[in-house]
C-alpha cells in the first residue's frame, strides 16, 4: 500500500507511454528519468534495512553504524557506476561511426 501511495505514480509514468505506443527506441526512453525522483526514498528504506539486519545480527550500535556505512556506499557506488554505463551506451548509441554500430 506504501508503494501504491508513493513511488507507483513515477514507475507509472515512466513506463506506461512506451507501453501503449510499442515504441522501444530512444523517443520515449527519456521518461524513465522520472524514475530519479524516488531513488532517494528507496536508498533510504534499504538504509533503514540493513540497519535493522546488521542490529538483528547482534552487534552493538558502533559496529552497526560503520558496517552499515561501508554497505551503503557500496550500494552508492554501484548505483554511481550503473548510472555511468548506462550514460556511456547512451552515448555509443546516438554517436554516429561509434563502438556500438
Amino acid at each position: 500500500m506504501n508503494y501504491a501511495r508513493g513511488s507507483f505514480i513515477f514507475d507509472v509514468l515512466s513506463t506506461l507511454p512506451t507501453l501503449l505506443t510499442g515504441e522501444t527506441d530512444e523517443n520515449l526512453y527519456w521518461l524513465k528519468l522520472i524514475r530519479i525522483f524516488h531513488v532517494r526514498q528507496v536508498y533510504g528504506s534499504l538504509s533503514d534495512l540493513v540497519r535493522a539486519v546488521l542490529t538483528r545480527m547482534g552487534l552493538n550500535k558502533g559496529n552497526v553504524e560503520k558496517t552499515s556505512f561501508i554497505i551503503n556506499l557500496i550500494i552508492y557506488m554501484f548505483s554511481a557506476i550503473h548510472i555511468l554505463g548506462c550514460a556511456w551506451i547512451y552515448i555509443g548509441t546516438t554517436t554516429k561511426c561509434s563502438w556500438m554500430h
